[in-house]
């Protein structure tokens, strides 16, 4: 069924119903998870879990993800000057809100 029809919830509902049957209802516990949150979950994480997470190992995967966006961000702005044969800005963010360049590269016709 279609997104917002009548009854397009009813598949989710029935999931729902489907995973309760063969788990039987028990009081909830200090121990486990909130509804809907594995047990790994961020959420679920106590204090002491995220103090023994290396703060070197978590600096290094910020800088690298950091770098990976920064190299994304480069091919985008050159993808988009030479679709359309312009220079950006350095801060492609900014030329790229107010949505002109946007509407330029979808109205652009290749070839």
């Amino acid at each position: 069924s279609r997104f917002g029809e009548e009854g397009s919830g009813d598949s989710c509902e029935n999931q729902v119903t489907k995973s309760e049957d063969k788990n039987p209802v028990s009081s909830p516990t200090l121990s486990s998870p909130p509804f809907g949150l594995k047990p790994r979950s961020v959420f679920f994480r106590t204090h002491k879990t995220l103090e023994s997470v290396d703060p070197q190992f978590t600096m290094r995967r910020k800088m690298e993800q950091l770098r990976e966006e920064l190299e994304l961000i480069e091919q985008l702005r050159e993808s988009i000057e030479s679709r359309l044969k312009v220079v950006l800005p350095e801060d492609l963010g900014s030329s790229l809100m107010d949505g002109v360049v946007l509407c330029h590269l979808v109205n652009h016709h290749p070839g």
